[in-house]
C-alpha cells in the first residue's frame, strides 16, 4: 500500500476481492468515485455569460460522463446539468441493481 500510495484494506475485505466479480465491482466503484482533473471541458466559470456557467451544453455532459457505462447515471448527469426539459424515458435495471 504504502508503495503504490492507495489505502490498506483489510483482511476481510481481501478475502471478499478474490471473488472475480466483487472485485470488478469494486475497481469500478473506485474509478466512479476518483476525482479527474485531466478532462478539458472548455469552462471558463470566471468569465460572465461563458460557457463554464450552467447549463451546459448536452453533448458535452454526455459524453464525459457516458465512459462510466451506466445510463441511468448519464441521463441523471444531462438532466441536472443541462437542465434539459424533457427527460428520456430510462429503463428500469430492476430490484438491486444501481
Amino acid at each position: 500500500a504504502a508503495e503504490s500510495g492507495q489505502r490498506r484494506i483489510s483482511v476481510g475485505l481481501l478475502n471478499r476481492l478474490r471473488d472475480p466479480t466483487a472485485r470488478q465491482l469494486f475497481e469500478f466503484n473506485l474509478e466512479v468515485m476518483a476525482g479527474h482533473d485531466d478532462l478539458d471541458l472548455g469552462l471558463t466559470p470566471d468569465v460572465p455569460g461563458s460557457p463554464g456557467l450552467l447549463p451546459l451544453e448536452e453533448a458535452r455532459v454526455r459524453h464525459v460522463v457516458s465512459h462510466l457505462g451506466v445510463e441511468a447515471t448519464t441521463e441523471h448527469a444531462v438532466r441536472v446539468l443541462s437542465r434539459r426539459t424533457h427527460p428520456e424515458r430510462v429503463p428500469d435495471p430492476g430490484p438491486g441493481r444501481p
